[in-house]
């Protein structure tokens, strides 16, 4: 089923972020690319509602969340999932640009699309993560320490320094 709005793939970069807009007639548009910072984004798509198809990466969570703010339809595709553009030899933004517009326009469960989580869930995992890899590199201090202390080796760098 075609929807009667236009679908829009946006492939992000660090820097830049690819456009391709397929219109409810099938017509394709190409804007040029977007800086991928806050400001260009709410820019750019301070427009109707449409429906925004990006693939999960570095920059998605944010980018997904600024445009639901935005009123757009956002489906964020698992690119494990769409080998077309994972497994693409010859990688080029416009074409995965234009690939994830169409595949968001024919059906988006051939997307696999995924959820974000929220900013609290997010948020929690952050703590979880930063306490666990503090807890490793003590973990390894501790054992570094230890293994100097049993091999001598802590004398024997105080005996030269003297």
């Amino acid at each position: 089923m075609v929807e009667h709005i236009e679908t829009i793939g946006c492939d992000l970069g660090d820097r830049e972020s690819e456009l391709c807009i397929v219109l409810p007639s099938g017509e394709v548009e190409r804007p040029r690319p977007v800086k991928t910072t806050r400001a260009a984004m709410r820019a750019f798509f301070a427009r109707h509602p449409a429906h925004v198809v990006i693939e999960v990466g570095a920059h998605s969570r944010w980018v997904s969340h600024l445009l639901k703010e935005l009123g757009h339809e956002v489906t964020v595709a698992n690119p494990r999932r769409v080998q077309l553009i994972s497994q693409n030899d010859s990688k080029d933004d416009r074409a995965d640009a234009e690939l994830l517009a169409r595949l968001g326009r024919a059906d988006k469960k051939l997307l696999a699309p995924v959820e974000h989580r929220g900013n609290q869930a997010q948020a929690d995992l952050a703590v979880a993560k930063s306490r666990d890899a503090l807890v490793r590199c003590w973990t390894m201090l501790v054992n570094h320490a230890r293994g100097l202390a049993q091999g001598g080796q802590v004398k024997r760098l105080l005996s030269a320094k003297s």
